[in-house]
């Protein structure tokens, strides 16, 4: 059974303090099988769509053929492309939580889906409960891949830790995995570039 959390949180509008309740889930953050990451994925997008609901988040929409730009000014919605233009990818976002921002990234192949969410990994909502995220730098976005890949020459694997930064043209994502744990240093990269064509 799993242990339910309950944490404070204050939240500036229209320049008042306002006190919300957030009840979040303890997910397994050290999965075991591949059960046991498919339950800590539902756990973990549980703990995102009650922050969003909590914080009146919603899914911005597009307002051009690159989409919005968050208003952390971080990261694009829209399509991206490999360094060598051959893989297509969509950004989508943001998805506001109280201060912070979900985002993701898919593969127009399907192969590659991974989401993340913006801010301090403490406190951050898919590293509740991990023993590295007080070691984590904040240089970094967290997320979890959504399902196993191929990329850069290794498997990343469903469920584990990836962080994300932006760059001058588009985005880098960071895997931070080895032998099914999640690590403090990257372990391998991929970038992606904003399509000017928005195609």
């Amino acid at each position: 059974m799993r242990r339910v959390l309950a944490y404070g949180a204050l939240i500036l509008t229209a320049g008042l303090w306002v006190p919300v309740a957030l009840a979040l889930e303890d997910c397994n953050t050290s999965p075991k099988s591949g059960q046991d990451i498919a339950e800590t994925l539902q756990c973990l997008d549980r703990n995102i769509k009650s922050l969003a609901q909590q914080s009146g988040g919603g899914s911005s929409g597009s307002s051009g053929p690159s989409g919005n730009v968050a208003l952390s000014g971080r990261y694009m919605a829209g399509a991206y492309l490999s360094p060598d233009s051959k893989e297509k990818f969509q950004v989508t976002g943001p998805t506001k939580m109280g201060s912070r921002e979900k985002w993701q990234i898919s593969s127009d192949d399907g192969t590659i889906q991974i989401s993340w969410i913006t801010g301090a990994p403490k406190g951050h909502p898919m590293l509740l409960g991990t023993k590295i995220a007080d070691e984590l730098s904040e240089a970094y976005d967290y997320g979890r891949m959504g399902k196993t890949s191929g990329i850069a020459g290794i498997w990343w694997t469903r469920g584990r830790l990836i962080g994300v930064t932006p760059t001058n043209d588009g985005l880098t994502v960071s895997y931070f995995a080895e032998n099914d744990t999640d690590i403090i240093i990257e372990k391998a990269s991929f970038s992606v570039r904003l399509s000017k064509t928005g195609k």
